[in-house]
């Protein structure tokens, strides 16, 4: 039976649903009528009686109390006798339910009996109390409790040597000294002297006049009274008026209401209406759709249409720097062809284009060896170029030894210029 006794009070102070605490440094004063039992082996009868008590929280729900009580109660014939209870204890208000708190205490007891006796005696002892504390909106509140005291030896007792147990029930109300009112019917935490709102729908926010505070139901951010979107999906992006930001899916910067290509991949220039911006993917100046010749090398000058530039503006020869031979030989050497394959890349992209590949000389040698040689060189040049993908009806080849210097045969560096293959029109 004690073990379900603990049990239960130990859930009930765990499951409790707090109420507000006694404040360090309140004061308690109170009247209460009781009901005193006392042990049989007194030979007392019991008997009702009024009592006071005081005390002081010197922390938050815990107090030094003390309490007094008189009662006169019968004992054998027309006798009687005043029993006084005295109490001084350590008492824990503790929350309990809605204003409703367990209080325990325990402490020093003491029983004072006179009247009809030889003389007055007193027994001190043990004592305990168990009991419930019913609160009020302001200082007032109600205790109802059990108290047990426990005496050795007491001096009433018929036996010697034998203990006794006086019991009591107590009833009645205290005051707190300068507690302020904390009815809250509404339990918005505005007491209701203060609430101009006492029917606050329960979890509402409130202001300090108890009234419900604006509501944010979608949570975008934008209170409910100015949410013209009020439905608005957790986490998208609003505006003040709580109304969803138009997107850019594509992520391209042009919103999608404007964004005529919406699907435009990541990273892609886009112009204002979001639709790529034309690119220019071999660099030489001429956009994509434009472009007759894509994948010009880098560097390499072009025409309008983006195909590398034979001839430049205005000219009709272009002397193939770099195109070499074996000496005396028509044998193009390595690098050459590396030359000619540009070359090769322009003509193909004007098939209109008649040229004639035009074989020179110095002038060192028998001159019939060198119109040969010349011819032998020009010859080797065109076949390379057609080898490329030139077509043969485009090109011609003739060899004009040393008949046509562009610089004195005399020096080294005059002959050098002189031994040269050129690509001429023949518009």
């Amino acid at each position: 039976m004690m073990r379900r006794v603990i049990v239960l009070v130990v859930a009930t102070i765990l499951l409790a649903a707090p109420v507000v605490a006694q404040e360090q440094g309140q004061v308690e004063v109170g009247l209460f009528g009781r009901f005193t039992l006392l042990d049989r082996d007194l030979s007392l009868q019991n008997g009702p009686g009024l009592g006071a008590r005081l005390g002081f929280f010197f922390v938050p729900r815990l107090a030094l109390e003390a309490d007094g009580a008189y009662t006169r109660v019968g004992v054998a014939g027309d006798d009687k006798v005043s029993v006084m209870p005295l109490h001084a204890r350590l008492l824990w208000d503790i929350p309990a339910w809605d204003r409703v708190s367990l209080l325990l205490g325990a402490g020093y007891a003491r029983y004072r009996y006179s009247g009809d006796l030889d003389e007055s005696v007193s027994d001190d002892g043990f004592g305990g109390l168990i009991g419930f504390r019913f609160h009020e909106c302001g200082p007032l509140s109600f205790r109802l409790e059990g108290t047990l005291d426990h005496f050795s030896d007491p001096e009433l007792a018929v036996a010697d040597e034998r203990d006794a147990d006086n019991w009591g029930v107590q009833f009645g109300a205290s005051l707190f000294l300068g507690a302020k009112s904390t009815c809250d019917a509404d339990g918005d935490g505005v007491t209701d002297k203060n609430d101009r709102c006492p029917r606050t729908p329960q979890g509402d926010a409130v202001d300090e006049y108890g009234c419900s505070l604006p509501k944010d139901g979608d949570g975008d951010g934008v209170l409910d009274p100015q949410d013209k979107c009020p439905d608005t999906p957790r986490g998208t992006k609003v505006d003040a008026n709580g109304c969803p930001l138009p997107k850019d899916s594509d992520g391209d910067g042009v919103l999608d209401p404007q964004d005529k290509c919406p699907d435009t991949p990541k990273g892609t220039k886009v112009d204002a209406s979001g639709c790529p911006l034309p690119k220019d993917s071999d660099g030489d100046g001429v956009m994509d759709p434009q472009d007759k010749c894509p994948n010009t090398p880098q560097g390499t000058k072009v025409d309008a249409n983006g195909c590398p530039r034979v001839f430049e503006e205005g000219k009709k020869e272009l002397i193939l720097e770099g195109v070499n031979f074996e000496t005396a030989k028509a044998t193009l050497l390595p690098e050459s062809k590396a030359i000619l394959d540009k070359v090769a890349a322009s003509l193909v992209n004007y098939p209109e284009l008649k040229v004639e590949v035009a074989g020179h000389t110095d002038s060192r040698g028998a001159g019939d060896m060198n119109l040969k040689l010349s011819q032998a060189r020009a010859e080797a040049v065109r076949d390379y170029l057609i080898s490329q993908g030139v077509a043969s009806s485009q090109l011609t080849a003739k060899g004009y030894g040393e008949d046509k210097p562009v610089a004195d045969n005399a020096t080294d560096d005059g002959r050098a210029k002189n031994r040269r293959v050129e690509l001429v029109r023949m518009d």
